[in-house]
């Protein structure tokens, strides 16, 4: 029995981290679109606005479960949640990113001159750096997030929910 309920927690998990992830590419999208129509996207320290939306969206991934399964979260199943949402939507957006880089010339152009070297295929290559980029912040995020939830649980905070 506890057994199919541990299977039911991490397909519940799979589901909100998808679905997190999609809603994670939006948001980094939206970040985009805006910086991009007031004229600050050649200014590439914007996507750090990117990382607290990540934050904020991955807790929210975990309280479901957390809250799902009884406000309690396994510790490896949170770490998962929180990794997984965060490179699952820096994933779609980097294929977004890549395709926008496609159609707007001009601004692939202006990402070139901030870049030192040559690049012989510069829009993949930003886009392989944005998917590497949310798979260094992955685990940072995740960390820090499971820090949160494993003191709601933990014995010190035993009875109190």
């Amino acid at each position: 029995m506890k057994q199919e309920r541990t299977y039911q927690i991490l397909k519940y998990a799979v589901y909100e981290s998808r679905k997190h992830s999609f809603i994670l590419t939006t948001c980094f999208v939206l970040v985009f679109a805006f910086a991009r129509i007031l004229g600050y996207a050649e200014f590439t320290e914007i996507r750090f606005v990117n990382y607290i939306i990540a934050f904020f969206v991955s807790y929210d991934a975990i309280k479901k479960v957390y809250i799902k399964n009884d406000y309690e979260v396994e510790y490896f199943t949170g770490l998962f949640i929180g990794i997984a949402t965060v490179v699952q939507g820096q994933f779609w957006y980097s294929i977004l990113f890549f395709i926008y880089l496609k159609i707007d010339h001009s601004f692939a152009t202006e990402l070139l001159k901030q870049i030192p070297q040559n690049i012989i295929v510069p829009e993949f290559s930003t886009a392989v750096l944005l998917l590497l980029e949310g798979l260094g912040l992955s685990p940072i995020i995740s960390l820090a997030l499971m820090q949160y939830f494993k003191s709601k649980q933990g014995r010190w905070a035993r009875g109190v929910r």
